[in-house]
C-alpha cells in the first residue's frame, strides 16, 4: 500500500504540454489538505504556436484558454507554492520529470516534494513489467469516465484522485486476488518475441516471515511448435496449493493445453504469465515443501518467473526426507518435527493426483 504519512498534504496532478515537451499548456490538480480538497486548474500561454497534433488533443475550447492565459513562468510560480512541501502523486513519471525540469530553468530551484507514481506503483504490486493505462485502472475500480474529456489536464487528475481514493479500500492481498479473477486488466496480448533484459532485473524476496507452506506440480512437455524446427519445451499445466496450520488457503490449477493444442501461442504466453503471478502470490511467505523429483521443476519455474516477470522467488524448499535450501542445499535441523504431519501430505497427494489424472486425459499429439 501506499507509504504516505498521515496528515500529509497530496496533490493529484497532471499536464498538458507543447509538442516539444519543454513548455506548459495546462496543469490540473486536486489537493487534499487537512482532510480538505482544494481544485485548481491552470492554463498557460507558451509564448510560441501550437502543433496540429496538440489542438487535436487537447480540443479548441482549450486552445482558447491557453491563448488568453498567462506565461509559464507565472504559471509555475502558482504551481510550485501550490506542491511545495506536498505528496506529488502523478500517473506515470512525465509530469514530474517536466516540471522538475521547468522549475529549474524559468525559476532557478527544484521542487520540495516527495513524489508517488501511481502506475509505478501498480506495477510493482503487481510483478508487472506491462505499462497500464490511466483509463485500464479506471476499468479495474469500476470508475466511470468519459472518454471525450481525457487529455485535459485536470480531468485527467480527477480521474487519478478517484482510483487512488478506490485503491486505498483494498488490500494489498485483496488487489491481487483481483487481478488473478480478472486475469489481467490489459486488453493486448504478450507478444512471445518480445525479449525481456536480464540487465536492471530486480529480486523479488518472496519471504519476509515464514507463514505457512505451498505444494506445486507442473505439467511440462516438449513439443514440435512448427515442422523442421526442433522440440520446445511448453508448460501445460500448473497446480500450486498453500497451507497455513494444516488448513488450505488456496488451491488452484491452470490447465494451458487448450491453447497449444488450437496452436495459440500467443494466449498460451499470456496465460502463462497470469498464472506465474499467481503462483508468486500463492507462495508468498511460504516454505515450499517437494518432492525429490520435483527439485528441477521448481528451478525451472524459478527461471520461468525470472525470464517474464524480472524477479526470483527467494523461498527455501522442504524435500520429504528433509529440509534443503534453495541457495546453499544445507540441512536445516530446527524442522525435523515437520515430516510427522502426514495429514499435510496426505491432503497434497489427494489433490495431485486428481491434476494428475486431468493432465493425462488431454488427449492431443505431441510429435
Amino acid at each position: 500500500m501506499f507509504n504516505i504519512p498521515i496528515n500529509s498534504d497530496i496533490v493529484f496532478l497532471d499536464i498538458e504540454a507543447d509538442h516539444k515537451h519543454d513548455k506548459l499548456l495546462q496543469f490540473g490538480a486536486i489537493k487534499i489538505q487537512s482532510g480538505k480538497a482544494f481544485q485548481v486548474n491552470w492554463y498557460s500561454n507558451p509564448g510560441r504556436s501550437i502543433s496540429h497534433n496538440v489542438i487535436k488533443l487537447i480540443g479548441r475550447e482549450s486552445l482558447e484558454l491557453i491563448n488568453n492565459a498567462p506565461s509559464n513562468k507565472i504559471v509555475l510560480e502558482k504551481i510550485y507554492r501550490f506542491i511545495d512541501e506536498s505528496f506529488f502523486v502523478s500517473f506515470g513519471d512525465f509530469d514530474y520529470n517536466f516540471l522538475s525540469g521547468l522549475f529549474e530553468k524559468e525559476l532557478g530551484k527544484k521542487p520540495n516534494v516527495n513524489f508517488l507514481d501511481i502506475q509505478d506503483e501498480w506495477k510493482k504490486l503487481t510483478c508487472d513489467n506491462q505499462c497500464v493505462s490511466l483509463t485500464n485502472l479506471a476499468n479495474f475500480f469500476k470508475i466511470n469516465y468519459d472518454e471525450e474529456k481525457l487529455h485535459n489536464a485536470f480531468y485527467d487528475a480527477e480521474v487519478m484522485f478517484k482510483i487512488y481514493r478506490e485503491w486505498i479500500k483494498y488490500s494489498d492481498e485483496q488487489i491481487i486476488e483481483k487481478v488473478i479473477s480478472q486475469r489481467s486488466i490489459e486488453s493486448t496480448i504478450i507478444d512471445p518475441t518480445i525479449k525481456i533484459s536480464m540487465k536492471n532485473l530486480s529480486v523479488q524476496d518472496n519471504i519476509s516471515k515464514i507463514d505457512g507452506y505451498a505444494m506445486f506440480n507442473i505439467n511440462i512437455k516438449k513439443i514440435i511448435i512448427e515442422e523442421g524446427i526442433k522440440r520446445k519445451k511448453v508448460v501445460l499445466g500448473i497446480r500450486a496449493v498453500s497451507f497455513l496450520n494444516n488448513k488450505i488457503v488456496e488451491n488452484w490449477d491452470e490447465d494451458l493445453t487448450k491453447y497449444i493444442k488450437a496452436k495459440k501461442y500467443y494466449e498460451h504466453q499470456h496465460f502463462l504469465i497470469v498464472s506465474l503471478r499467481k503462483f508468486m502470490w500463492t507462495i508468498k511467505d511460504k516454505k515450499i515443501l517437494l518432492y525429490k523429483n520435483q527439485v528441477n521443476d521448481y528451478k525451472y519455474l524459478c527461471e520461468l518467473i525470472h525470464e517474464f516477470l524480472g524477479k526470483r522467488p527467494m523461498n527455501s524448499y522442504i524435500i520429504i526426507n528433509g529440509i534443503q535450501n534453495y541457495q546453499d542445499l544445507n540441512y536445516n535441523k530446527d524442522t525435523n518435527n515437520l515430516m510427522i504431519n502426514n495429514d499435510l501430505i496426505d491432503t497434497w497427494n489427494s489433490l495431485n493426483n486428481i491434476f494428475d489424472k486431468n493432465m493425462a486425459n488431454k488427449k492431443w499429439n505431441t510429435k
